[in-house]
């Protein structure tokens, strides 16, 4: 075998070795191991825990909250939407109340009146402030009854008037 030879086999031996070492390195920090036998399909798990039952779900809260509200709250959620490409969704105590799958909601704003005391929608309205006539916005507000709960959510401009 000629010198050449026996030097490209050091150098392919050296590159493979530093490539494990850098591999084995990368894995060990990140908390995944690698081995031999993870490559073959193996897994580096015990027996028991294979067996073990699967975890509890996790609880669902009202309205995809990431807690439940105490016994004498309400839960909701409010979603502006985003420019005029994604619509504003209001979720009150787990129901929907507006959004683009009911299709009840409009360009500006978008208001949900909701009974203060018995959690009841009692009307919902979507008032186009770009383009469209204040009036209606301001008799809709007028009529509002104390004890209620508004529940407001934007969708594209709702600033210019």
């Amino acid at each position: 075998m000629r010198m050449t030879g026996v030097i490209r086999l050091l150098v392919l031996l050296a590159t493979l070795l530093g490539s494990w070492f850098i591999m084995q390195t990368y894995f060990e920090r990140s908390g995944r191991a690698i081995s031999l036998r993870s490559w073959l399909g193996a897994t580096s798990e015990p027996v028991s825990t294979l067996c073990s039952p699967p975890a509890p779900p996790k609880p669902r809260h009202k309205c995809a909250n990431k807690r439940d509200c105490p016994a004498d709250h309400f839960a909701f959620r409010i979603i502006s939407g985003a420019a005029n490409v994604v619509g504003p969704s209001i979720c009150f105590e787990d129901r929907i109340l507006m959004s683009t799958v009911k299709n009840n909601i409009g360009r500006g704003l978008n208001i949900a009146l909701v009974n203060g005391k018995s959690g009841q929608l009692l009307k919902v309205g979507s008032f186009d402030m770009y383009s469209g006539d204040v009036t209606q916005l301001e008799t809709f507000l007028q009529e509002i009854k104390d004890g209620t709960i508004i529940l407001a959510a934007t969708y594209d401009d709702a600033a210019t008037k």
